[in-house]
């Protein structure tokens, strides 16, 4: 019976990763339309899920991660409920959020799957949101070549979904056995990292570069022969790319990426929509703007998720969900910093850890929308599960 569950398991979740992944292909959204396709089929499927992994034989209570989680979210719920009296529409999508965020983080620490499983699973996601990727690319923009297609919604949500891939195929490469397999992941990881580019999702290419190098500190030691050898092969590649006139073409590709069209203004307006962020907190410290729709005095959203939060609920609205933020990246950012965190169990931190990255410049990541961040917090369930088992650490 067991083993009927796990492999109902196995499908559910693999179901649920493909209708999320299938979410962004071309067929239902465009890199310039500000929404999605319908995510009913993802929510169906996601709850089926989450009532078919409760399992209450299982002390997940015994994790600190959920316990505090919790307990902070129903605080929020009931400032909402008894304050807020949930008029307020951004207060009610930012309940959602999280606990989507919760429920799939749950689903992952609660699915009692192998470790080879979980690494098999991973990795067909991540070979459908490249698919994914790589079709908008070819739809939308007509390969790789930079337009000017930013400030689109979809486009920062795809960038963080291919964030997620990119990052879980470069740990995966360093994870398995064989020349073979590693040269095929690392090849993913290559044209994954080129896709984030094109499509100029520029907070998602800096995480991944960032996350990738911290990675390889924590795997290898500076003097290592195997970070020689790499450094050497970096630098005959260089060398190769320079005469070969190549260096110059991707010089100019990742260049473009990231300032054209904004030469004047690289964070594209994003400092100075932090900065009226920050003079309407102070402006209302207590409770924010609250019921006011920003657009009607003149505030435009604002891409840093705390600032957010502050400006729209203020200190006593807000304290909930920055007290959740503030825990679960310390949470992640502490378990990335274990001296094992190269560990494959680890995976999920840091494919998490990207989208604390991103929360600095977008305005609902870490914990929304659920389809751009379901992976990354199945695999966090995953690695609280593999790594910190049922006890409290």
């Amino acid at each position: 019976m067991l083993v009927l569950k796990n492999n109902i398991n196995i499908i559910l979740i693999f179901i649920l990763l493909l209708l999320s992944a299938l979410s962004y292909h071309p067929s239902f959204v465009n890199l310039a339309d500000n929404n999605t396709g319908s995510p009913f089929s993802i929510y169906i499927t996601g709850i089926t899920v989450f009532l078919f992994a409760i399992n209450f034989n299982e002390p997940w209570t015994r994790s600190r991660f959920f316990v505090k989680s919790i307990v902070l979210f129903l605080f929020a719920v009931i400032i909402g409920l008894f304050v807020i009296g949930f008029f307020n529409s951004y207060y009610e999508n930012d309940l959602r959020n999280i606990a989507i965020a919760l429920a799939i983080t749950f689903i992952g620490y609660n699915s009692n799957l192998s470790l080879r499983n979980i690494l098999i699973i991973s990795f067909a996601y991540y070979i459908l949101i490249l698919a994914v990727t790589w079709s908008q690319v070819q739809t939308n923009i007509g390969g790789f070549i930079i337009l000017d297609q930013y400030a689109a919604f979809a486009k920062n949500s795809l960038g963080v979904l291919s964030s997620v891939a990119t990052i879980g195929t470069f740990i995966l490469s360093f994870s398995v056995r064989g020349q073979a397999k590693r040269i095929l992941l690392l090849s993913v990881f290559f044209v994954l990292f080129f896709l984030i580019l094109t499509i100029r999702a520029r907070a998602s290419t800096i995480a991944v570069f960032i996350i990738c190098c911290f990675y390889l500190i924590k795997r290898y030691p500076p003097h290592s022969k195997k970070v020689i050898n790499t450094l050497l092969i970096i630098t005959i590649l260089l060398f190769v790319l320079a005469f070969s006139g190549a260096l110059h073409y991707i010089e100019n590709f990742v260049y473009n990426s990231f300032v054209l069209h904004n030469e004047d203004d690289f964070s594209n307006e994003r400092i100075d929509r932090a900065a009226d962020a920050w003079e309407m907190f102070i402006q209302n410290p207590l409770w924010g703007i609250m019921d006011v729709k920003p657009a009607s005095i003149g505030f435009t959203y604002v891409h840093n998720y705390m600032l957010r939060i502050l400006a729209y609920y203020g200190i006593i609205g807000g304290s909930f969900f920055i007290s959740i933020y503030i825990f679960q990246s310390y949470h992640i950012i502490k378990h990335c910093f274990k001296q094992n965190s190269h560990d494959i169990r680890f995976i999920g931190y840091w494919i998490t850890l990207s989208l604390l990255f991103s929360s600095l410049a977008e305005p609902t990541f870490p914990y929304g929308p659920g389809t751009a961040v379901l992976g990354a917090y199945l695999s966090l369930g995953f690695s609280i599960k593999l790594t910190e088992g049922n006890s409290i650490y």
